[in-house]
C-alpha cells in the first residue's frame, strides 16, 4: 500500500495565540498521521467523545476507538492516491480548506477545536469533530434519490430529535447572524457552494431558505472551556422537486454557532455562525 503524501500550508508562523497555535499543530498532526496511514495517530487527535464524518454514507464516528477503525477502513480504500492540504484558512478555533488529490478533484474540511481544562494544569486542546465530504454534481444526486439509489444515513446513537434554533434544518436562519471573522465558511454539497467570508455566506444562506428541510436528529457538544462555543453534528432532508416527482435527499451537517451570553439571551440574543459543512454522499 502506497503511502498518502499530504502537506499542510499552516498560517504565519508568528501566531501568538494559544488556540492558533493548539489549532494549526493538531492540523499538523493529522497530517503526518494521514500520511503514515497511522489510523490511531489521526484518532488520537480527537477529544475523547469526538465526532468524525468522512466521505461515505456510512463514514461517521463518534470517540477516538470508532474514529481510528473509521479512518483505517477510509484510507485502505483510497488506494494508490497522494493528497495536499490546499487554501486552509483559520478562524478562531476552527478551520477549513481542501484536500486535493493526485488525480485532480478535491474532498472539503472542515473541523473544530476543542479546549479542555485539567485540574491544576493548562488546558489540553483536541479537535472535537471534523467533516470530510467529496462535492456532488446536484444532477447526480437528484437522479439517484429519484432511482431510491441515495444511501441512508446511519442513526445517531444518543442524538436529539426535534427542531430548535440550531437544528440542521434551521441553517439558513443563520444568513443575517453570521460572526465578523473573516474565515467564516459555509461547504454545501455541490462543488460551487463554497462560501468564505460574512457577505458570501449571507448570500448562499440566503439562497437555501426556500430549501425545505426536516429537522432531522443531531449531537450538540459545547466547548469545556469556551462555555459560548458549541456545534453540532446531525442529519438532515430536504425535499425537492426533480422532474415532476417529490425527492428527498439526505445530508450530513457539521455547524458551528457561538451563544450569546445569559444576560444577551435574555433580552433575545441569537447565536451566530461560524461556519457550517453539508455532504450528501452517493455510496
Amino acid at each position: 500500500m502506497l503511502a498518502l503524501a499530504l502537506t499542510a500550508r499552516a498560517v504565519a508562523a508568528d501566531v501568538g495565540d494559544e488556540e492558533d497555535r493548539a489549532l494549526t499543530t493538531l492540523v499538523a498532526e493529522q497530517v503526518r498521521a494521514l500520511n503514515a496511514r497511522d489510523a490511531k495517530a489521526f484518532a488520537a487527535t480527537f477529544y475523547q467523545d469526538g465526532f468524525a464524518i468522512l466521505p461515505g454514507a456510512g463514514d461517521e464516528a463518534r470517540g477516538t476507538a470508532a474514529i481510528a477503525a473509521l479512518a483505517k477502513r477510509w484510507l485502505a480504500g483510497v488506494g494508490n492516491a497522494s493528497f495536499k492540504l490546499d487554501k486552509p484558512h483559520y478562524g478562531s478555533r476552527w478551520y477549513a480548506g481542501e484536500l486535493v488529490l493526485t488525480s485532480g478533484s478535491r474532498l472539503r474540511v472542515t473541523g473544530v477545536l476543542r479546549a479542555n481544562p485539567t485540574e491544576g494544569g493548562p488546558l489540553v486542546y483536541n479537535i472535537g469533530a471534523i467533516h470530510i465530504s467529496e462535492p456532488a454534481d446536484d444532477r447526480a444526486v437528484l437522479a439517484a434519490a429519484a432511482a431510491g439509489k441515495l444511501p441512508v444515513l446511519p442513526r445517531l446513537a444518543g442524538a436529539e430529535v426535534g427542531a430548535r434554533e440550531d437544528t440542521p434544518d434551521r441553517i439558513a436562519t443563520f444568513a443575517d447572524r453570521i460572526t465578523d471573522d473573516p474565515a467564516a465558511v459555509v461547504v454545501g454539497a455541490a462543488a460551487a457552494e463554497h462560501a468564505i467570508g460574512k457577505a458570501a455566506v449571507s448570500k448562499l444562506l440566503a439562497g437555501w431558505r426556500t430549501l425545505k428541510l426536516s429537522s432531522g436528529e443531531r449531537i450538540r457538544y459545547d466547548d469545556g472551556n469556551r462555555m459560548l462555543l458549541g456545534w453540532y453534528v446531525g442529519h438532515t432532508e430536504a425535499t425537492v422537486k426533480s422532474g415532476g416527482k417529490t425527492v428527498k435527499v439526505p445530508y450530513r451537517v457539521l455547524c458551528l454557532v457561538m451563544q450569546p451570553w445569559a444576560v444577551a439571551r435574555d433580552q433575545s440574543a441569537t447565536a451566530t455562525l461560524l461556519a457550517a459543512h453539508l455532504s450528501v454522499a452517493l455510496h
